[in-house]
């Protein structure tokens, strides 16, 4: 953890004192991303096996990211972590432009802050009829001249088999119009790339998929390399996805930020 004087983390007030969960905890920092405070009411739903919100979701997101760059910066530089709330935008805009789906990119673009083909991996965690699931496009820079290199994974804690066309489609024209947009390159919304559901452990009761997910993502940077190839190949098992530290992932997660307010308080 860092010194108190770390401008990665404010704190703001203790769990303990706060027992209603209105306050805010701290505001937890990112390299490249807009801070986001944590409540005593996110502690809550750790803490009382509720389901998990967008501000825990983009939360550890961000903190496995920072870890992942403490370990080795440039491996980090290879993500960008979309938040919840971008895909949750991005599909209303396609509902409301069904008919027009050249407003979607104009509409969207002006939330894409960064240059997304220099990035090896994007992820989006998605919340639909009150379930999380992730969604990653790997390569995609390679969409322009090699579509077949270019592949989107789905992580999904419940579904035994694919059922996210309307996901693949939305990000991949959004990723086309993209390319257009920054780079002048047409590409046919028709063109093939590969996408598949990830083969991972399956969640046991209807509350922890977002903790499913966030596993999923900490496991993938950890063991990038192992796992980048097996996912395009469609390869994986649950076993490479640690599978014995998701029965305490919840209190993991709960001990880390109780020991980010403990730390700051002193």
């Amino acid at each position: 953890m860092s010194s108190r004087n770390s401008p990665e983390l404010e704190l703001f007030e203790s769990i303990s004192d706060d027992s209603m969960g209105q306050s805010p905890l701290f505001s937890y920092r990112c390299a490249g991303y807009s801070p986001i405070q944590i409540m005593g009411s996110d502690y809550n739903r750790l803490k009382d096996d509720d389901e998990l919100n967008d501000n825990l979701i983009v939360f550890y997101m961000r903190y496995c990211l920072e870890k992942l760059r403490k370990n080795n910066e440039d491996d980090a530089k290879r993500y960008y972590l979309f938040d919840s709330f971008f895909y949750q935008k991005l599909s209303d805009v396609n509902n409301n432009f069904s008919r027009n789906k050249s407003k979607v990119y104009e509409t969207m673009s002006r939330w894409i802050k960064v240059d997304l083909l220099k990035y090896q991996y994007i992820f989006f965690p998605i919340c639909e009829d009150q379930h999380w699931y992730l969604v990653q496009i790997i390569n995609p820079a390679a969409i322009i001249d090699s579509p077949l290199d270019c592949h989107i994974a789905i992580y999904d804690s419940i579904a035994p088999r694919f059922k996210h066309r309307r996901a693949v489609n939305i990000l991949k024209n959004l990723l086309i119009d993209y390319v257009q947009d920054v780079k002048g390159e047409t590409i046919n919304k028709s063109v093939k790339i590969s996408h598949s559901i990830v083969n991972t452990p399956k969640q046991l009761n209807t509350v922890d998929c977002g903790v499913y997910i966030l596993h999923f993502i900490e496991t993938f940077m950890e063991n990038s390399s192992e796992l980048e190839q097996k996912i395009i190949d469609k390869d994986t098992d649950e076993d490479q996805w640690n599978p014995d530290a998701l029965p305490t992932k919840r209190q993991t997660i709960l001990e880390i930020i109780k020991n980010i307010e403990t730390e700051y308080q002193t």
